[in-house]
């Protein structure tokens, strides 16, 4: 069984059970880490050559 989270956001309590974190905080920290997220990314792809 694999988890992502657009199944488990929607049983809020699973997804605390298995983050301790509220939906909403999780979103908050992923609206905060995204962007630097994605450049580090951006980053590594540009230094593998598969971008």
């Amino acid at each position: 069984m694999s988890l992502n989270y657009h199944k488990v956001n929607k049983h809020p309590r699973n997804f605390r059970d298995i983050t301790g974190l509220k939906i909403e905080e999780f979103e908050k920290i992923v609206k905060k880490v995204r962007p630097e997220w994605e450049k580090l990314e951006k980053q590594d792809l540009l230094r593998s050559g598969t971008y």
